[in-house]
């Protein structure tokens, strides 16, 4: 697996063991039908999704060189800006902590 990919295992398992929390790997698929382009998602949707303590969250995660995509960077401008909290997590501790500074412990 790559780094990224055994991060989002990481956080979907220390998330998912929560009470308080309801969340998905989410994968944005592209596929055609006839001679269009279909979508299951807007492209730059966050990897993680779902909702912590009532918060909603989405979670893009990175390797320590991995960057941002621009359609990365503007979902997750656009997810916070409709009051949710978007976090760029290259280790588990960084959810943890973006999580603790709206009061989830």
């Amino acid at each position: 697996m790559t780094p990224e990919r055994d991060l989002v295992t990481d956080i979907l398992l220390a998330l998912g063991s929560r009470a308080d929390a309801h969340v998905w790997r989410q994968n944005v698929l592209v596929g055609r039908r006839g001679a269009r382009v279909v979508r299951s998602g807007p492209n730059g949707t966050a990897d993680i999704l779902g909702v912590v303590s009532g918060i909603p969250l989405a979670v893009e995660c990175k390797s320590a060189r991995g960057r941002l995509s621009p359609a990365q960077r503007s979902w997750g401008d656009a997810f916070t800006r409709a009051g949710g909290l978007y976090v760029v997590a290259r280790e588990l501790a960084d959810v943890t902590a973006a999580l603790a500074l709206r009061g989830v412990r």
